[in-house]
């Protein structure tokens, strides 16, 4: 820096760039509007971007996630149905079932998994 050059500082918290430069640490919220430029030469430098993108789940992932949840919806299902709660077992078949909408591929639907339960308990 030359004799006629002013550090630059900021107004709110009296940081200087230089504190900046050697530390990485910025004082308060306004610096980083004083040190907008040098801020982004770091993040450009460290990230190599200056926007944020977000983690975005693979469709595996979501898939995955879907598959389990509709595991627990079924384990629920077929509770209700053991415990003879009619009205909680339809509100669980219909979620289940637009659950399997959304999944690829063709599972037994809990209606056809219902009909084999009380098909096998009329056997009995």
């Amino acid at each position: 820096m030359t004799q006629g050059e002013r550090e630059k500082v900021c107004p709110n918290c009296g940081t200087a760039l230089r504190e900046f430069q050697k530390s990485g640490l910025l004082g308060c919220a306004q610096c980083y509007h004083v040190f907008e430029e040098e801020v982004l030469k770091v993040v450009r430098r460290v990230q190599g971007k200056t926007r944020h993108v977000e983690k975005r789940e693979s469709a595996e992932e979501i898939k995955e996630q879907l598959y389990l949840k509709r595991k627990v919806l079924q384990d629920r299902f077929r509770e209700a149905l053991n415990e003879e709660k009619e009205t909680e077992a339809i509100e669980l078949e219909t979620e289940i079932e637009q659950l399997d909408s959304t999944l690829e591929g063709k599972k037994q639907s809990p209606s056809e998994e219902k009909k084999e339960r009380f098909d096998r308990e009329d056997v009995t």
